[in-house]
């Protein structure tokens, strides 16, 4: 079986444990020199090539079942069937990330020309076609691939500097996506460069879940989590079945994302009154500590009055209120994706005694932490 993928693709540890299972043996053309199929008579291919590449149109000639691995539909999708990321229901998955938090205003950033079939075209129309279902407001940056100049400093002073003019004219706070995490995590420097804070005023969702560019970013950039294990596995079970001589049902499939992974960029209720915000991430950060709303108060610089006001007036419940339900989300969290004893698990999200954890745990989801697990 031949393999040709550009570079490191996330799923070939999975190609090749199928490919075992099923006796296949793998040739990737990228060692072979100047004849990538001299000496090799491929009975199926993988590859990540559109239909018109060299490559592809060699091995069709020579009667061998082609899968694609790709980002778009094709129109030869009839020809060499296509599996891909699943871009729409990412974007819906975004929307839905940030309606969860509260925001009303979502902006989707990218770059222009795209046509009806590129990744991020679909990706967009995904996130504002939801962001309509859900009474959010979608408005969208295209930045020009060629206008900003010849280095990597001037296009991004250029670039930072349209953000900020676009920024101006979106109300705050405002969820942006970016189409893939590295330039997500650019979006987050060139607004903290202009003055605005992430994710406070401007939160910031990245696709990928590429973990230097998500670790890296300042803040931590959140992601949404490509199912590139359940790409690979289809393009095997595509290439299979056309190697048995079957038609396939679908020529064009395409898998939907697995989740997305909360950090710090939209790790965030939306709300209009910074000094709320700042409570929150401020609350948020130090979930395991002994906090009172005096305490918070002297952290962001307001009294304690002003505090509960805003709180009340842009929440709808008091700062103790809205520490409890963090906390009790945070310890929901920890239930489902770890095995740590529940009395061990008490002082990680602030409650000091085991009793009252499962009073108020049982008092907000009608069960106990450990009812919580089991179901899980």
């Amino acid at each position: 079986m031949l393999v040709s993928l550009s570079g490191y693709h996330m799923g070939w540890p999975r190609i090749v444990e199928r490919f075992r299972e099923r006796g296949w043996r793998l040739v990737d053309p990228r060692y072979r020199g100047v004849d990538p199929l001299s000496g090799v008579v491929p009975q199926g291919a993988i590859v990540d090539s559109l239909p018109s590449a060299p490559l592809v149109r060699r091995l069709l000639k020579m009667g061998c079942p082609v899968v694609r691995i790709g980002n778009a539909p094709h129109p030869k999708d009839s020809i060499v069937p296509a599996v891909m990321p699943d871009w729409g229901a990412m974007g819906r998955l975004g929307a839905d990330h940030f309606a969860s938090r509260g925001f009303k205003h979502l902006g989707f950033v990218g770059f222009q020309p795209w046509d009806n079939v590129t990744r991020q075209k679909i990706l967009h129309d995904g996130f504002r076609a939801r962001a309509k279902e859900l009474g959010c407001e979608c408005r969208l940056l295209r930045w020009k691939t060629g206008e900003a100049g010849d280095t990597a400093e001037s296009k991004y002073r250029h670039r930072r500097a349209l953000l900020a003019e676009w920024l101006k004219s979106v109300p705050k706070p405002v969820g942006l996506l970016g189409f893939v995490d590295g330039f997500a995590a650019k979006l987050c420097c060139m607004c903290q460069d202009v003055g605005l804070a992430v994710p406070e005023e401007v939160a910031v969702l990245g696709m990928g879940n590429i973990l230097p560019a998500c670790e890296g970013s300042i803040p931590t950039l959140s992601s949404i989590v490509l199912d590139d294990v359940g790409v690979t596995e289809a393009a095997v079970r595509m290439l299979a079945r056309l190697m048995q001589g079957k038609t396939l049902p679908e020529t064009t499939v395409r898998i939907p994302p697995l989740r997305i992974v909360t950090r710090e960029s939209t790790d965030l209720l939306a709300v209009g009154n910074l000094d709320v915000a700042r409570a929150l991430r401020y609350m948020w950060d130090h979930l395991d500590l002994d906090l009172s709303v005096d305490r918070i108060a002297r952290e962001i610089g307001v009294s304690r009055r002003t505090l509960e006001r805003e709180f009340r007036k842009h929440l709808g419940r008091s700062v103790n209120v809205e520490l409890r339900r963090k906390r009790l989300e945070q310890l929901k969290l920890l239930l489902r994706t770890t095995d740590t004893n529940i009395t061990d698990l008490a002082p990680l999200v602030g409650f000091r005694s085991t009793q009252y954890l499962h009073r108020a745990f049982r008092a907000a989801f009608g069960m106990s932490p450990k009812q919580y697990r089991n179901a899980e």
